[in-house]
């Protein structure tokens, strides 16, 4: 078996450790509700750098709080 990597969202997590809305962050970051939805839900298929340095900002954290790179195993066949 070959492992493949994709990038996982923790915005969730730090979402919910802080009591802080999806909406909340949206109008405090000035981003759509829909891309806070995406990122929490790890449905994002684009992700503006200017917007993910937006929400690190706000919360006060780094890029790799808000995400990690995951190996997941993928079948040879």
């Amino acid at each position: 078996m070959a492992t493949e990597s994709h990038i996982q969202l923790k915005l969730d997590a730090i979402l919910k450790k802080r009591r802080m809305t999806k909406r909340e962050l949206a109008r405090l970051a000035d981003v759509r509700h829909t891309l806070i939805w995406e990122m929490c839900h790890n449905k994002t298929k684009r992700l503006p750098l200017d917007k993910l340095a937006k929400i690190c900002e706000v919360l006060k954290v780094e890029i790799t709080d808000v995400m990690e790179l995951v190996a997941c195993k993928k079948d040879a066949s």
